[in-house]
C-alpha cells in the first residue's frame, strides 16, 4: 500500500503544483502510474502467492497477474530509460532540447512505452499458457 500511496502523492504533487506542470514531468507521472500498478497488482499477487505457497485463485487471475507483472515492470523500466534520455538531452543539447521537448512528442513516447511494454509480454504469456 505504501508503493501505491507514495506514487499517488507524486501524481498529486505534479498535478497541483504549478511549477511542476511541464511536459517533461509527464514521464514522471506515467512512471508513477506504472509503479502504482506494480504496487497494486504485482505486489499484492506476490503476497497471495508467497502466503499460500501456490496460486490459490483461478487460472485466469493468474494470467492477469503475470501479464500485469511483466508489463508494468517493463513499462516502468522503459520510463526510467526515457527519463534518463530526456535529462541527458536537456544537459547535452539545451538549445535543441527546447524545440524537441514538445507535448505531442512526449505523449507519443509515453503511449509507445505502454504499447511496447504490454505488447512485448502479452502474446508470449498467452501463447505459452
Amino acid at each position: 500500500m505504501f508503493t501505491c500511496g507514495a506514487n499517488l502523492v507524486v501524481i498529486i504533487c505534479i498535478r497541483t503544483h504549478r511549477p511542476l506542470q511541464k511536459p517533461n514531468n509527464y514521464f514522471v507521472i506515467s512512471l508513477a502510474v506504472a509503479d502504482a500498478l506494480v504496487g497494486l497488482f504485482v505486489m499484492s499477487g506476490m503476497l497471495v502467492y508467497t502466503s499460500f505457497g501456490l496460486w490459490p485463485l483461478s487460472d485466469s487471475l493468474c494470467t492477469v497477474w503475470i501479464v500485469s507483472d511483466f508489463s508494468s515492470c517493463t513499462v516502468s523500466m522503459i520510463h526510467l530509460c526515457l527519463i534518463a534520455h530526456d535529462r541527458h538531452l536537456a544537459l547535452a543539447k539545451p538549445l535543441a532540447y527546447r524545440h524537441s521537448n514538445r507535448k505531442r512528442t512526449i505523449c507519443t513516447s509515453i503511449g509507445a512505452t505502454w504499447v511496447i511494454g504490454t505488447g512485448a509480454w502479452l502474446p508470449a504469456i498467452l501463447w505459452f499458457k
